[in-house]
């Protein structure tokens, strides 16, 4: 098993690879089934209505404008006019308030307009030209009582931005490079500029950066950092990683709240949101999982930021220590953390779309299927057991392009996709995937730091230029290399806080419902997927499916790419009540001994029923499945509605002899799946499971031993028929 950060690059790339430390200590016992009897009333399902936006008011008298938060006044004489915003300020008010006052002004910045003459209010709207950053412009005004000037004075508009924030191609595409070779397809983005215009970014959120560490000090960092954070390895609140080469949750960070139009660097989704970190891949035990996840040490952050995983070639049991031990942090601080608003966790999907990677005794171990036409995942999504959890919001990743990108992991318990990119480089002679724009964000302070104190000279010479002396990176404060589901995670981090500051009352399941309901649907003719099975085309993935509640899904982008404008929209007039949640005791099965036979699409089915009828909002299912080569297993799980989804596709890289574990489980042992296709469907009624055998011939995997290519490995096909033993599911939901 390893920890995937951001993606191993076949071209020189650093990379976060750490392995885990197995978590066996037990620790506190908080319950996680709450369920109604059968044939309670639940309810019927909410009516969606399409949003409409606030109606602002103006203020109409000076006792209004004094107490409207909207409005600004100078402070010293000064305004800062933020590229991109909207800046609604008022002019001094007169020294004695008098009815019938005038308010005028001259050399009004263009963009300017007064909005109320008699009480002095304007709106600035502040164009984005990097030209402008830095400057400042003078306004005269005056004030008269209809016979006489009373007061009359200069303010000046200090013209403020992000010089890379122009470069950040995921918070606005105009088919930049980044830096790289390569370009991105103009308004494959996030939607944020109604958001920034209008100032919300994350506000008096607390988001804490679970990684290697933090760079508490950066300087586009250091003002949105607030106490709270731990260094596990020393003690102290200064969790800085121990070497100064590792930089994966800096540049996370930055992607959350590099600090907004202050004149440097980039700009962060959340750029006013708080931030605190955590170095718990550098100190991994329970407690130090149970204190940098919130459950102990007081939990001081509305959400969770987990950009990193597990390359496992064995799946997991829900009897594992380390995964109850993480359950039961995961329910106790999302249900009654923040008094009963709940904790947000987002969580990393993986980065094995094309390969899977490990390091034994330091060094990187890769393999890769050596047929990969039929598009499925090498590493679905679902194979690490933490992104199983219904706790966590799982993210895939795209690129520049509007299009997965190229490693992204992905299946059934992907929630959102958010920008990831690809990876950076500037060369001719790479590939065009590897000249594709990664992401710009913060990188560890100094040229003897980071990714710059990573890369050879060479590289730097003749890959990435944004490390030889760029004039736009002079400090080597910078990266435009960071990239992965890694990445992908901390813009959807910020989107969360965002959509919390436009509405603090939300609870952590009306934020997520917010994000899928505002999510929007990428790559619509996503090709469905076949493979042959005994001479029939077996739809291994679907594509966009609309499920019997009316939501798109798939299993490559979930509800599909975080929107920040339609959430806050949806944030601002949210009225929904989801009341408590709702988790269905476990339907057993019992013992079962179905044959799986090979190569054939009838596969084995069994059915159960679930008599309580909620309104889904997850769906997870605990799997005993007898089978000597389990990525000839597909798994698909069919709802009361009729509604399919596969939960694990074949074809998938859950094979021990891939990994350093060679104790082969000889199948599926009680492995936790989860599954977002039955968002908001009802749950009453029959789900059917069904385990198919997709192959008979022999499995071929490439390997490569630091970037080497080594001996290929191959497995005949199992010699006896696998057997489905047991299966239980239950719904998460209200």
């Amino acid at each position: 098993m390893s920890f995937y950060g951001d993606r191993l690059m076949k071209e020189p790339r650093f990379y976060l690879s750490l392995s885990l430390i197995a978590i066996l200590t037990a620790c506190g016992q908080a319950s996680e089934t709450t369920y109604v009897p059968p044939g309670a009333d639940l309810g019927t399902p909410p009516v969606e209505e399409t949003p409409t936006p606030d109606l602002v008011i103006p203020p109409t008298s000076i006792e209004e404008l004094l107490v409207d938060p909207d409005y600004l006044y100078p402070v010293d004489g000064l305004f800062e006019a933020r590229q991109g915003q909207i800046l609604k300020g008022a002019l001094p008010i007169a020294s004695t308030l008098v009815a019938g006052l005038n308010f005028a002004v001259s050399d009004a910045p263009e963009g300017l307009v007064m909005i109320d003459s008699g009480l002095g209010t304007f709106e600035f709207d502040v164009a984005e030209n990097l030209e402008d950053m830095g400057t400042t412009h003078e306004m005269t005004y005056s004030i008269s009582n209809g016979t006489e000037i009373i007061q009359q004075g200069t303010i000046v508009f200090e013209n403020k931005s992000d010089p890379l924030f122009h470069h950040q191609w995921h918070l606005k595409n105009t088919g930049q490079h980044a830096f790289a070779r390569g370009s991105g397809v103009v308004g494959e983005d996030i939607t944020t500029s109604e958001s920034i215009r209008n100032n919300y970014a994350g506000q008096g959120i607390t988001i804490a950066v679970v990684d290697d560490g933090l760079q508490i000090d950066h300087p586009d960092l250091i003002e949105n950092v607030v106490d709270g954070s731990l260094n596990l390895s020393n003690g102290s609140d200064n969790p800085v990683p121990s070497s100064s080469h590792s930089s994966h949750g800096t540049a996370v960070g930055g992607i959350i709240a590099s600090r907004g139009w202050n004149n440097i660097g980039g700009r962060g989704v959340a750029s006013q949101a708080n931030l605190i970190g955590f170095n718990f891949i550098e100190e991994q035990s329970f407690l130090g999982f149970s204190i940098s996840h919130g459950g102990l040490n007081g939990n001081h952050a509305r959400i969770y930021n987990q950009s990193y995983g597990f390359n496992n070639t064995v799946p997991f049991s829900w009897n594992n220590n380390q995964l109850k031990n993480n359950r039961n942090v995961y329910h106790e601080q999302s249900v009654n953390g923040h008094d009963g608003k709940g904790t947000l966790y987002v969580k990393a999907a993986g980065n094995g779309n094309v390969s899977h990677r490990y390091r034994i005794f330091g060094f990187v171990v890769a393999y890769e299927r050596a047929n990969q036409s039929d598009g499925l995942p090498f590493q679905n999504a679902n194979q690490d057991s933490g992104n199983a959890n219904f706790y966590n919001t799982v993210v895939s990743a795209m690129n520049a392009d509007g299009e997965l990108s190229s490693y992204s992991s992905w299946g059934s318990n992907v929630f959102v996709s958010a920008p990831g990119g690809e990876y950076g480089a500037n060369s001719e002679y790479l590939s065009n995937i590897s000249n594709e724009p990664a992401m710009v964000t913060t990188d560890r302070s100094g040229c003897g730091a980071g990714t710059s104190a990573i890369l050879s000279d060479y590289s730097k010479s003749n890959i990435y230029p944004f490390f030889n002396n760029h004039p736009e990176n002079t400090d080597c404060d910078y990266t435009n290399l960071m990239n992965g589901t890694s990445s992908a995670t901390p813009v959807t981090s910020g989107v969360l806080a965002v959509i919390l500051g436009v509405n603090p009352n939300l609870t952590w399941r009306d934020a997520r419902n917010i994000l899928a309901k505002s999510a929007e649907k990428v790559n619509e003719d996503d090709a469905v997927r076949t493979i042959d099975v005994g001479g029939v085309d077996y739809v291994a993935h679907s594509g966009w499916v609309t499920n019997a509640a009316g939501h798109s899904f798939n299993s490559k982008y979930g509800f599909g790419r975080v929107n920040v404008d339609a959430a806050v929209v949806l944030a601002k007039s949210y009225d929904e009540d989801l009341g408590d949640l709702i988790i269905t005791p476990w339907q057993d099965s019992g013992e079962l001994d179905l044959t799986i036979a090979e190569g054939d699409v009838t596969g084995a089915t069994h059915i159960l029923d679930i008599p309580q009828d909620l309104i889904i909002e997850g769906v997870q299912i605990r799997l005993d499945a007898k089978h000597s080569r389990i990525p000839d297993l597909a798994v698909e799980l069919i709802s009361p509605s009729g509604t399919r989804s596969v939960v694990m596709t074949p074809n998938n890289a859950l094979d021990a002899d891939l990994g350093i574990n060679s104790n082969n489980p000889d199948g599926y042992v009680d492995t936790l799946l989860l599954s977002n296709a039955f968002f908001n469907e009802r749950s009453a009624g029959e789900w059917r499971i069904r385990l198919i055998d997709t192959s008979t011939t022999t499995r071929n995997y490439n390997r490569s031993l630091l970037g080497i290519s080594v001996d290929p490995l191959s497995k005949g096909n199992n010699a006896v028929e696998g057997i489905l033993q047991n299966w239980k599911i239950r719904v998460l939901g209200h």
